[in-house]
């Protein structure tokens, strides 16, 4: 199926990527390296809109991030001390 797809996936990566990765890396190391990146990225601008939107918000908890070996019990611990946080953001940024 990867084969069937490649320039269609090539083309869409291609647009994310820095110039040269292409060129460099397999199609599957790149796959692998943008689905690594996105959460990353997504976090990012995520607390740029926060920040925009709420210049006196203390972002300093979140800044050291989720570690990689987060489990799902210490990710659900923290997911439900944030939910009611993130609704009342949500709300406020009118979406």
């Amino acid at each position: 199926m990867l084969d069937r797809l490649s320039d269609q996936l090539d083309a869409l990566l291609a647009m994310f990527e820095p110039e040269g990765v292409a060129a460099e890396e397999g199609l599957s190391e790149r796959l692998e390296g943008f689905v690594e990146r996105v959460p990353r990225d997504a976090m990012e601008y995520t607390m740029g809109l926060v920040k925009s939107h709420f210049p006196e918000a203390d972002q300093d908890p979140v800044g050291d991030g989720i570690p990689p070996n987060c489990s799902n019990d210490d990710w659900e611990a923290n997911r439900s001390s944030v939910q009611g946080i993130t609704k009342h953001i949500m709300a406020d940024l009118d979406l």
